[in-house]
């Protein structure tokens, strides 16, 4: 790969239109301008087209100019900086430019290039400070002229604006100053306006840049209303504002098309301080180790009773609590700090004289009320219109619960509209109150301590963009986080990041000499010599291939000798209708899983599990097993999965159907003891679970999926730590809203704050249907 270079993404036209011209002119051209620039400052630029760029492989076609001559590289490596101008209408692109964005070293400078206006307007409506430039419901656009400006985010995160013009209803463009002329008459002068466009342009992009971090270019469209007031239109690509540019001002164009290559400059720069000053930080003494264990930290154990109280903010410069007279027999003492999520403030505390309600009434309907000084609520960035619970540790005050919900790395993914999909999530939230927060780890402001996302609004029962500080414990949605940055938040929160790790197939496998649970595994190998799966094949007869990252029945395999004549036959459960693949040898075979990426991909294989069967059909036992508190597990749900006609994987999202474990045993009339049957899968999964404490991670709920063999023996197939629940939706929806509802409740609980009248216990045998 050139040393200090940089890659220019084009689109597949761009890109033609460039080559056309080998023989041609290049001078002038984007590509001449930005290589040029690149001279200047000792960069190699690239040009790749994204349609020749391989992901995986991080490589791609590409070329380079010289002395305005285009030079043909072949495939090259992408660079560690990436600019991409263009804006993509194809899916297939957009999941290029967002995969390569997640590469490791790897920065794209504008992942997005443009918002959805619907997710632009709902992100102003939530901050005070810019709410007013969101137009009301199909208002008239009365100004005769639209204002364009442009950001561009620097290295170190700040804004510059260095374009500022405006069109005219007839696509005419004007300086800011001549569209100015053009204006009725107006209550501000000349410069108060663009003043005004500028502040309020420098609020949106720093609120956007939390929200979709990979934008360093984009355009902010402006109109006036009738009453002169200024209001937000849209956003606008860097591609069509240099397009603008090139049309009208020819010095300004070349400036816009080559300020990207320095800000790579600077990127580079600044990621060779930054490794410079990490080797410093990982360096250790001679003959000191680095500890990379977790201390078990205790619940809050000897605290007073929570007690419920809703926020009132008064105005001081001060961090001042003050509490009301009737609860000095609860405090004890006066509280010298506030706590709330990872930050802490001293503060000054006093009690008042008003009765706020006696002690044994104080509920989430029935909150005290506790005075907060604006400048501490500020500083601890705590939203006052929710209800919160408060406890008293060591002198501190402690405001909760605070509950997140971490996201994966698509912020151009998470919208309110998103997040609907939660809200039945939170159908006990009055039982727990305070703060449940979504969000990425690309959207913290780390030195602050300050994550933006969107929060739920118990009032409307919905979601809302806001910023809060990071909470206190945070259950681990997705599984695609920079590492780095995860493992910041297991620190802020005394590892109360829970499912910190994505447990895998992979993981199960390595616990196969672990004496409390190897009993009940399947013999199971990593696939990396077809020839050992073969022999185990004319052992067993019958096995099945499962992708080591993957769950819900995608990618499996399942392997078995003919039934009639020589070989084998691989029937590939990836299609619909499935894909048999007769393999006559060994050297066939291997053809076959290089063909299909088996090897590459990562798979393991088992010993076939012969399942017990409902008329015929094969079934497996879903087992959800839940966290109530740091050192107990609850079994919250159990399920089969019966397969679908001719089928053999249970999966419900392969057209299986859900249906209770008594129900099943009966149907399988094999005379089993459903007690029995019923009493064995739990022992299994309570071990699991056990073991799984044993380990330095964090985990609060597993999805264990367990085969019944012919005698009803249990044996363990997977666990999966974000599982699916979609047989319980129609099989006991109550029982469904349990589970989604007890990762929040254990949040809580770690934390200290209480869930109002939960009692949990091990669920009961009924003779229709189990409950917990």
């Amino acid at each position: 790969m050139y040393e200090n270079s940089i890659g220019i993404i084009l689109s597949k036209r761009l890109w033609d239109s460039i080559l056309l011209k080998k023989t041609i002119q290049i001078e002038g051209t984007v590509a001449d301008l930005l290589s040029k620039r690149g001279e200047e400052l000792k960069l190699s630029v690239l040009f790749f087209n994204i349609e020749e760029i391989h992901v995986k492989e991080r490589k791609g076609k590409a070329f380079m100019v010289q002395n305005s001559a285009i030079i043909d590289l072949g495939n090259q490596d992408i660079p560690s900086i990436v600019y991409n101008p263009n804006h993509y209408h194809q899916r297939s692109h957009k999941r290029t430019i967002f995969q390569l964005s997640r590469q490791e070293n790897c920065t794209v400078i504008n992942e997005r290039a443009k918002l959805r206006n619907k997710h632009l307007l709902e992100l102003i409506s939530s901050n005070q400070d810019i709410k007013n430039l969101v137009p009301v419901s199909n208002e008239p656009i009365h100004s005769p002229i639209i204002f364009t400006i442009l950001g561009q985010k620097k290295s170190r995160g700040t804004w510059h604006f260095p374009f500022f013009y405006a069109k005219d209803f007839n696509g005419q463009l004007q300086s800011y100053e001549e569209a100015w002329h053009l204006l009725p008459q107006m209550q501000m002068d000349q410069e108060q306006l663009k003043e005004k466009i500028h502040d309020a342009s420098n609020i949106i992009l720093k609120l956007i840049q939390f929200y979709y971090p990979g934008i360093y270019e984009l355009g902010l469209r402006f109109f006036l209303n009738k009453k002169g007031d200024i209001k937000i239109l849209s956003t606008v690509s860097i591609e069509k504002v240099v397009k603008d540019a090139a049309s009208w001002d020819p010095i300004k164009y070349e400036e816009l098309v080559s300020w990207p290559i320095e800000l790579s400059s600077e990127l580079l720069e600044s990621s060779v301080d930054a490794e410079m000053k990490r080797e410093k930080l990982i360096s250790l003494p001679e003959g000191v180790e680095a500890d990379h264990r977790s201390e078990e930290l205790p619940l809050h154990e000897g605290t007073l009773r929570p007690l419920w109280v809703k926020l009132t903010v008064f105005p001081d410069s001060e961090p001042v609590l003050k509490f009301p007279s009737s609860i000095s027999a609860w405090l004890k003492k006066l509280p010298e700090a506030m706590k709330y999520g990872v930050k802490e403030e001293d503060c000054r505390s006093y009690l008042f004289e008003e009765d706020s309600g006696a002690l044994d009434k104080n509920s989430y309907h029935q909150p005290h009320e506790l005075f907060i000084s604006h400048s501490l609520a500020e500083t601890l960035q705590i939203p006052a219109d929710l209800i919160f619970q408060i406890q008293v540790v060591q002198e501190k005050v402690i405001l909760g619960p605070t509950v997140g919900l971490l996201l994966g790395e698509k912020n151009h993914l998470y919208n309110l509209s998103y997040m609907k999909k939660f809200t039945n999530r939170l159908g006990a939230y009055k039982r727990f109150g305070g703060v449940v927060f979504a969000f990425s780890t690309r959207s913290i402001d780390w030195d602050r301590k300050v994550a933006y996302g969107m929060m739920y609004d118990p009032i409307d029962n919905c979601w809302r963009y806001a910023s809060t500080t990071i909470p206190a414990a945070i259950y681990r949605r997705n599984f695609h986080q920079n590492k780095t940055h995860l493992q910041k938040l297991v620190e802020m929160t005394d590892n109360q990041v829970f499912n910190s790790y994505h447990f895998k197939k992979s993981d199960l496998y390595l616990l196969k000499n672990e004496p409390i649970i190897e009993k009940y595994l399947p013999d199971t190998f990593l696939l990396e010599d077809p020839k050992e799966l073969m022999e185990l094949l004319v052992e067993k007869k019958k096995v099945i291939l499962k992708p080591v990252s993957l769950s819900r029945g995608r990618g499996i395999f399942i392997l078995e000798a003919a039934e009639k004549g020589p070989g084998f036959i691989l029937t590939d459960y990836n299609f619909s209708p499935k894909v048999h693949h007769h393999i006559k040898n060994l050297q066939e075979f291997e053809g076959i899983l290089k063909k299909l990426n088996v090897i590459q991909n990562g798979y393991l294989y088992q010993t076939y599990i012969p399942l017990l069967k409902v008329h015929n059909r094969s079934f497996d036992v879903r087992v959800v097993m839940q966290k109530y508190n740091r050192n107990r597990w609850l079994c919250t749900g159990i399920e089969c999965r019966v397969a679908g006609e001719n089928e053999e994987l249970t999966n419900i999202a392969r057209g299986g159907n859900a249906m209770t474990l008594e129900e099943a045993i009966k149907k399988t009339e094999k005379g089993l003891s459903f007690r029995q049957v019923h009493r064995s899968i739990l022992n299994l999964c309570h071990k699991f679970c056990d073991l799984m404490d044993q380990s330095n991670e964090h985990f609060a709920e597993f999805g264990i999926d367990v085969a019944l063999d012919e005698q009803g023996y249990p044996w363990l197939l997977e666990a999966n730590i974000f599982p699916s629940f979609k047989g319980f939706k129609t099989l006991d929806y109550d029982t469904f809203l349990r589970i989604r509802f007890q990762p929040l409740f254990y949040a809580v609980q770690i934390q200290g704050f209480k869930i109002d009248d939960f009692m949990p216990v091990e669920r009961k045998i009924d003779s229709k249907k189990i409950y917990f």
